[in-house]
């Protein structure tokens, strides 16, 4: 067994947590005398007699914008600090897990080395995903996505995260580009894109960084104007660190454009557009050297004078752009821990592997 251990090319894989879930509901009393130092689940804790201050209705969801610092000082508890979000149902909890263990061993069986030498990610790893719809993840079943939870969402990133292109490619599709539709887009919008994007019929990319000014989007230099018959947006500018940017198909860009004040004359404010590279117009770079995700193809995009249709103005109305921008920024942050987290979870058992396979050697 052990040297069937120590020979496996790819590491053993620590419990995670939904198989946790399951395997203690399943287990006696004796049983569980192996877990006694993990951390109890929420689940559990339900279960056990508690004080009544602290006990809440997980089927009520919490008020939002709550001041939890701010009530301590008054004498205020938030019960809602105690609740973990976790699926439902231990089904729930079975099929997420059903769906991210093949996904697991396949991006653990991928070269990432090869990718990132090679700054890409071959088109079979590319369709492999989009056999998954991974592309999709938060996009409505109604568009052809899976209309994911946050975590379940959470649980997906822990394991695509263990390559960094692949995980960047995905993140800037869904997370930044489509997500910006998903939570501004017209009805209009939402029809005609989400279903491409959902499937990768079309790749997506956020363009909001800029040279002189990074991600500040009140020091952006890009423009776009109005034409004359009021139809079309002429857009001019350059972006930088754009992840997907050798293949995006459709750009969520930021950019100045002039709008009406009361009597006063017109004010330059962020909006949002939403631009298919078929417009003309938009060329990028070569792949920047970034380190360990120079397969998620990051490179400055130049938009020359692109025409855009009026209807492409994300939400319908120009000026929006610095609330959609931050919605966008603001959403998905959970993920980034989540994906921390399966890629500590990997290093911890290669290492336990590592500590047993010296360990065998010196005795």
């Amino acid at each position: 067994m052990l040297n069937r251990l120590v020979c496996c090319h790819r590491p053993f894989i620590l419990p995670r947590t939904g198989h946790l879930l399951s395997d203690l509901r399943n287990q006696d009393d004796t049983s569980l005398c192996h877990h006694k130092n993990k951390r109890p689940l929420s689940s559990e804790i339900a279960e056990r007699p508690k004080d009544d201050r602290y006990v809440v209705d997980p089927n009520q969801k919490p008020k939002t914008n709550v001041p939890f610092i701010k009530n301590l000082f008054s004498g205020k508890f938030d019960k809602w600090i105690f609740v973990y979000p976790e699926l439902k149902t231990t089904e729930e909890v079975n099929q997420l897990e059903n769906f991210v263990q093949p996904i697991e061993e396949y991006i653990l069986q991928s070269d990432s080395k090869a990718i990132d030498s090679s700054r890409q990610i071959p088109n079979d790893i590319i369709d492999e995903l989009k056999s998954y719809c991974l592309f999709g993840q938060q996009i409505p079943k109604e568009y052809g996505g899976l209309e994911f939870s946050a975590t379940q969402l959470a649980r997906v990133s822990e394991v695509t995260a263990l390559d960094g292109s692949i995980y960047a490619t995905l993140q800037a599709h869904q997370s930044l580009a489509t997500k910006a539709i998903l939570l501004a887009g017209t009805g209009e919008q939402k029809e005609r894109y989400l279903p491409k994007l959902a499937s990768a019929d079309k790749m997506a990319a956020f363009c909001l960084t800029e040279v002189s000014g990074g991600s500040d989007l009140a020091s952006i230099e890009s423009r776009a104007t109005l034409s004359s018959d009021r139809q079309t947006y002429h857009l001019t500018g350059e972006k930088t660190w754009v992840i997907n940017g050798g293949q995006a198909d459709i750009f969520v860009v930021f950019a100045k454009v002039k709008v009406p004040y009361g009597d006063e004359e017109d004010e330059s404010k962020v909006t949002a557009f939403i631009v298919q590279r078929g417009f003309g117009g938009v060329t990028n770079s070569p792949s920047h050297d970034t380190l360990g995700i120079r397969g998620a193809e990051v490179c400055t995009v130049k938009f020359d004078n692109t025409p855009i249709p009026v209807d492409h103005v994300l939400g319908g109305e120009p000026g929006n752009g610095f609330q959609i921008a931050m919605d966008v920024l603001e959403a998905d942050r959970h993920l980034m821990g989540s994906s921390c987290a399966g890629i500590l979870k990997t290093l911890l058992s290669t290492g336990l592997l590592h500590l047993v396979y010296w360990s065998v050697l010196q005795c």
